[in-house]
């Protein structure tokens, strides 16, 4: 062995006898390693699978035929056909082999390291070699002696290697770098990446050897850990553990380990160095010597090996935990009748409790005190030449459960190795107890998933449904789930999230609890194959895990939500609409809470009787807007309500605005019960001030209608509906018939001669209780002394006190027929007057029109002659010449500027108005280009609001136009930049049209004088014209039936409004 990896071994037992016995059972046992075979009680034995990597030479790797090899796999191999186990083997990665062992997809891998970190997901076997790690760099590089040396450094390990847990275990302080083989790590670091490659010297020098990788050097062997190589199987597997650790002491025993050892692991013999040097032509003496040499040598090696497997044999034999006993058969006439403990081993004297000197030498029926030798058919079948069998068996007087192998080392001869698998049996019947638990409580839970309405789902780690209830299979159409994929059946489904956009395969729950997500009430819409409708469903979805934690399956619980979704939105449809109700109900609506009073809830209405907003009526309580009665009132109610009284449901309280004004208000209260107890109230309120203030008015009224009945200058009369008697008479009436009221009271009106145009018979009285109302003008009515008076009659039916009267109101109306007589002919005369001045209007306006037109030529021939008649003269400007022909001239022009606008003013009332729609915009757009080209040089920014029409005479409506326009370019030539706009703007319903500048502007108070003629607010020395455009305007405006004024500030402008009907 080198010092890089070794087997452990023991030191030698002096015991001659014993050792020969341990050589004729190591010499059997290599018999039955090469290929003896197995009993028939080893035939039905399952199929053990085994993980082999492909890159971990010498210890596992694939060899050029694609074939897994190397020291592991001869192992393996040696110890199940020890065993009599049926193995197949499978290669990959170590990462890959290392989760399938996990994941129960292997049974054994043949060689894994064995630290801590992976005790908690598989049992280790006893350790089969040792070795240590070491850091290859770079040659030319300094070695790297301990990991403390390679802290900060780039060091590249193979993924989840025992290198990898260490350094991680460490909390290695650098750079690790992963990959998945040897080779690839050495290869990296030959190339130049990274610092050094960690991993087993022995394994690291071959495979550069093996691959002949150039350019590294392999550093001392680190002493931070060493590496225990073992069988490594699943957690819990502790019969293949037991079988496994029992090959392996029978290899080790009979020299099948060694032969393995010497293959791959050995260094090179010593004397193979010198063989290159031995040529034939040495000679006899060299070959004699040589050989001699050589013989000496080999003698030497075999000396050291057989003391090295005595060693083994003695340690193995001593330490081993599994029972050994050498027996010999007892026959008589060629039967075997009994069997002889010839040797045993301490573990033989620990699980039976029979000393070894009691053993020696006795027979097994007077050893364990019987008739018939256990197992002797077996024994005796073994001893007689047969193979090596195995079984497991309950020995009654140690009430133990054995697991025992049996094997002959010569004729007549068998040994056993054997375990107490007590405990294991127990756990095993224990286990058998449980899983007949466990079915009837399958059995249970079926009958329960198959009465439950919901759909229970399991899956298992590849994704498959394994188990649905009826529920799930009813509504998807499925018969058995074993095949059903979870991916699959997500994607043949139209399947949403609750906000109906499309949900991603990847998040259905299932899939999500595999991978660790637990999912609670998730809701999703789902067209289910039977309904073929949308459906919305309940999902929790949670993992499922064994007892290491790992996940072995999902399990979902679906609920069809789809009839509570219908109801929840029938009720959030209901409770809209309630608030909708409440929310926009024309009465006030608010709840209080009970004994505090505190508002909360309150409608839009509520909010407007009181005028606060929602937010400052919630943070008060109803004593906050009640009077003094009222607060003590509404007290006493909540007091009745705390003591299981009833209050009265409707009651008036004085309320409180925010503005501080009190009104009434009538309070319809519904109490509200939590537990049988009341907590609040849900009211509604009416403002009913106008409703007080009425039935106050209604007494006021009373009383005026008395005083006024006393006091009324009509006489007044009052009759029983039903009887015709009459009740009441005013004193006025009294007055001016001259009867008291002892003359009327108590008698009929048709019963009064004064009367007897009005109600002569019963039959008119008749007519009146039918219409309820008569009414006579200018009534001839006689005095009690016989005067004629002409009085206006009136009777009506009222209601009092829901009993019908009737009021009969007599006026005397003789000294008013006397003054309409005279208004009539008043009236007469007026019209006469009217037709004459009528006459005299229409004969102004046309002489007004004529003079006006007759003026025209003249004051055109003075200005056209003075003109000429400047040129001839020759005047000078600045001589006095000049200037009166130049006054003649302006005035002229300034009175046929008068003139014109007089015979305009004249037209428009004259004018024939003719209705149609016209484009105001443009039309102001027109003139204004007109203007502008009439003075370019002036600076003006004009805004027109466009496409502004409106009905009317497009005549009258250019006249306007023109002059408000006019009046603005003209009071703004003073501005260095003018400004003038016309627009719109809508107010209660009308459309009113405006022309602003920013002109000089007028003082309000002289507003009065705006529209007359020839008002003017400026003088004609600052601005020119004839002080009738605005009258014009105003004139054109109420042609139109419209209005039109004017806002102003002196110095900031002037705006004129006008609006058309």
């Amino acid at each position: 062995m080198t010092n890089v990896e070794k087997v452990c071994r023991v030191k030698p037992a002096h015991n001659p006898a014993f050792f020969f016995i341990l050589v004729v059972v190591a010499f059997l046992l290599n018999g039955q390693a090469k290929g003896n075979g197995v009993t028939d009680s080893t035939a039905n034995l399952p199929e053990v699978r085994v993980g082999s990597e492909i890159e971990f030479f010498p210890y596992a790797f694939v060899d050029k035929n694609g074939q897994p090899a190397g020291f592991s796999i001869e192992l393996i191999y040696a110890v199940s056909n020890a065993m009599g186990l049926k193995i197949t083997i499978s290669t990959g990665t170590w990462d890959k082999v290392w989760n399938g062992l996990a994941e129960g997809q292997l049974d054994v891998l043949p060689i894994v390291a064995k630290i801590p970190e992976r005790t908690k997901f598989v049992d280790f076997s006893l350790p089969h070699t040792e070795t240590f790690d070491a850091f290859f760099v770079r040659q030319g590089t300094p070695p790297i002696k301990n990991i403390m040396e390679a802290k900060g450094k780039e060091i590249v390990v193979m993924r989840s290697d025992a290198a990898h847990h260490e350094l991680i275990g460490r909390n290695f302080q650098g750079h690790i770098v992963l990959v998945n083989t040897i080779p690839e790590g050495l290869l990296l670091i030959s190339s130049g990446k990274h610092d050094a490659f960690l991993c087993s010297k022995l394994i690291g020098i071959m495979t550069v050897n093996k691959h002949k990788i150039k350019g590294l050097a392999a550093g001392p062997p680190i002493q931070d850990y060493k590496r225990v190589f073992s069988f490594a199987v699943k957690k819990g597997n502790t019969d293949l553990l037991e079988k496994l650790n029992q090959g392996l002491l029978i290899v080790k025993t009979n020299g099948e380990y060694n032969r393995i050892y010497e293959k791959w692991l050995s260094a090179e013999e010593p004397w193979k160095k010198f063989e290159k040097y031995i040529r034939p032509i040495g000679g006899a003496i060299i070959a004699i010597i040589f050989i001699s040499g050589l013989w000496i040598v080999l003698l030497q090696l075999q000396i050291r090996k057989r003391k090295e497997s005595e060693e083994q044999l003695m340690t193995l034999y001593s330490s081993m935990a599994e029972g050994l006993a050498n027996h010999e058969i007892v026959y008589k006439n060629g039967n075997a009748i009994d069997y002889i403990i010839t040797d045993v081993n301490p573990a033989f004297e620990r699980i039976t409790s029979i000393t070894r000197s009691s053993a020696l030498g006795k027979k097994a029926t007077d050893l364990y005190q019987i008739q018939t030798p256990p197992y002797l058919e077996i024994y005796a079948r073994v001893a007689s030449g047969g193979g090596p069998e195995h079984f497991e068996t309950f020995y009654p007087p140690m009430e133990k459960h054995f697991s025992i192998s049996v094997f002959s080392p010569g004729k007549g001869k068998f040994a056993t190795v054997f375990t107490d698998i007590t405990e294991r049996k127990l756990a095993e019947e224990k286990a058998q107890s449980l899983g007949d638990a466990i079915a009837r409580e399958k059995d249970r839970l079926s009958a329960l998933l198959d009465s439950i309405a919901d759909e229970i789902w399991f899956a298992d780690t590849a994704g498959k449904f394994t188990l649905v209830n009826p529920s799930g299979a009813q509504e998807f159409k499925i018969d058995t789930a074993e095949s059903t994929d979870v991916r699959e059946l997500a994607v043949s489904l139209e399947v949403l999230r609750p906000d109906k956009s499309p949900r991603p395969v990847e998040e259905a729950p299932p899939l999500r609890a595999l991978r660790g997500e637990v999912v609670r009430n998730l809701e999703e819409i789902i067209r289910t194959p039977v309904s073929g409708e949308l459906r919305y469903r309940q999902v929790s979805s949670s993992p499922v895990r064994d007892a290491t934690r790992n996940i072995i399956g999902s399990i979902s619980v679906v609920r069809d939500i789809t009839s509570l979704k219908k109801a929840e939105s029938a009720l959030q449809e209901s409770e809209e609409k309630y608030r909708t109700l409440v929310q926009y109900a024309p009465a006030g609506i608010y709840e209080v809470d009970f004994p505090s009073g505190r508002f909360t809830q309150v409608n839009d209405a509520m909010c407007r009787i009181l005028g606060y907003t929602s937010d400052e009526l919630l943070a008060m309580n109803a004593f906050d807007v009640l009077d003094d009665d009222g607060k003590a009132r509404f007290s006493e109610r909540i007091g009745k309500t705390q003591t299981g009284e009833k209050p009265e449901e409707d009651v008036e309280y004085r309320v409180r605005k925010k503005d501080g004004h009190l009104i009434w208000g009538l309070l319809n209260t519904t109490l509200r019960r939590k537990d049988g107890k009341i907590v609040g109230a849900t009211v509604v309120a009416h403002d009913i001030t106008a409703r007080k203030r009425a039935e106050e008015l209604f007494h006021l009224s009373e009383l005026k209608y008395r005083r006024l009945f006393e006091a009324a200058k009509d006489g007044i009369l009052i009759l029983d509906f039903e009887t015709g008697l009459i009740v009441d008479a005013n004193p006025f009436l009294l007055d001016l018939l001259g009867f008291s009221s002892a003359d009327l009271l108590t008698k009929h009106l048709w019963d009064l001669g004064i009367f007897k145009d009005i109600a002569a018979s019963k039959e008119a009285y008749t007519e009146l209780q039918n219409k309820e109302i008569i009414r006579y003008e200018n009534l001839p009515l006689e005095t009690k002394d016989g005067k004629k008076r002409s009085v206006e009659f009136v009777s009506n039916v009222y209601l009092v006190d829901d009993k019908k009267v009737i009021q009969c109101n007599i006026r005397d109306i003789t000294e008013r027929k006397m003054a309409e007589e005279d208004r009539e002919r008043l009236l007469t005369e007026l019209k006469q007057h009217a037709e004459q001045m009528a006459l005299a209007n229409q004969e102004l306006e046309a002489f007004s029109y004529s003079v006006s037109h007759d003026l025209r030529n003249p004051l055109n021939a003075i200005i056209t002659n003075t003109e000429v008649l400047a040129e001839e003269v020759g005047a000078k400007p600045g001589t006095d010449m000049h200037t009166a022909m130049t006054h003649i001239t302006q005035s002229a022009k300034r009175m046929a500027h008068v003139i014109t606008d007089l015979l305009t003013l004249s037209g428009i009332s004259r004018r024939k108005i003719e209705l149609q729609k016209v484009d105001l915009s443009e039309m102001a757009q027109e003139f204004f280009s007109e203007l502008k080209a009439s003075n370019p040089q002036r600076e003006v920014q004009i805004k027109i609001q466009p496409e502004l029409t409106l009905n009317a005479d497009p005549g009258l409506l250019k006249i306007l136009v023109e002059n408000l326009l006019r009046n603005a370019w003209k009071f703004t030539s003073q501005r260095k930049v003018a400004s003038i706009e016309l627009g719109s703007l809508e107010k209660d319903g009308n459309q009113y049209y405006f022309i602003r500048d920013n002109g000089v502007g007028f003082d309000m108070k002289e507003s009065d004088k705006l529209f007359k003629p020839y008002k003017r607010l400026h003088s004609t020395q600052e601005y020119k014209g004839t002080g009738i455009g605005l009258a014009i305007a105003k004139r054109v405006v109420e042609k139109h039936g419209g209005a039109i004024w004017a806002e102003s500030e002196k110095e900031k402008g002037a705006t004129f409004y006008f609006r058309f009907a």
